[in-house]
């Protein structure tokens, strides 16, 4: 944790990043934002700003350094740029249709694994947050993608909706692959591949 406390005075763009929320200077981290995503491109930007980031800001907000409404300027920003770079880019290759499971509003991770993703060639066609799985399941049905795929943060969430998630793979259509990932999946990885789900970016 003092490594977050260095990255927040190390005079990088983080460290101007982490100022801005901080001080809960929108407008300022809006700019900082746009500026980098602007500079680095939409991989570059997730991989290198965003992430680093959500656990910067995850951290100092452990420490006590940052309020809980530091974290959540600085998460809608950041998704909302995120967003914004996955409408922007619309590739040709296969279609991934994507969400949250029920209860996980938590978007930074995957939204950004989503941008390396997409820049990998994917479509992406993102539903939200906090979204009902049978909603995934109607919407792969009327857009044929080749992969479905969920995200959460939280293993306790990931419990909740095992019952939902054990009979989805079966309910899409004919050679789509059911994905999961995010760091609630782990103590459940074995039962979800029993399912017949993909884990994280293995899929």
């Amino acid at each position: 944790l003092a490594q977050a406390e260095a990255r927040a005075l190390d005079g990088s763009p983080q460290a101007a990043l982490l100022e801005a929320v901080r001080a809960f200077d929108r407008e300022r981290l809006e700019g900082l934002v746009a500026q980098q995503l602007a500079l680095r491109g939409l991989r570059a930007f997730a991989e290198e700003v965003v992430l680093p980031l959500a656990r910067s800001v995850g951290d100092l907000w452990a420490l006590g350094k940052i309020p809980i409404a530091g974290e959540h300027l600085a998460s809608e920003v950041v998704v909302h740029a995120l967003k914004g770079g996955l409408r922007m880019s619309r590739g040709l290759g296969p279609l991934v249709v994507c969400g949250c499971l029920p209860g996980e509003r938590h978007e930074w991770g995957f939204l950004a694994t989503l941008a390396v993703i997409q820049e990998d060639g994917w479509r992406i066609h993102y539903l939200g947050a906090d979204l009902p799985v049978r909603e995934v399941v109607e919407a792969a049905w009327k857009l044929s993608p080749r992969a479905v795929a969920f995200s959460s943060s939280d293993p306790a969430i990931v419990r909740a909706n095992l019952q939902a998630l054990a009979s989805l793979p079966a309910k899409l259509p004919p050679n789509t692959v059911a994905a999961i990932g995010g760091g609630g999946v782990e103590p459940h990885a074995r039962s979800l591949r029993g399912y017949g789900f993909r884990i994280g970016l293995e899929a």
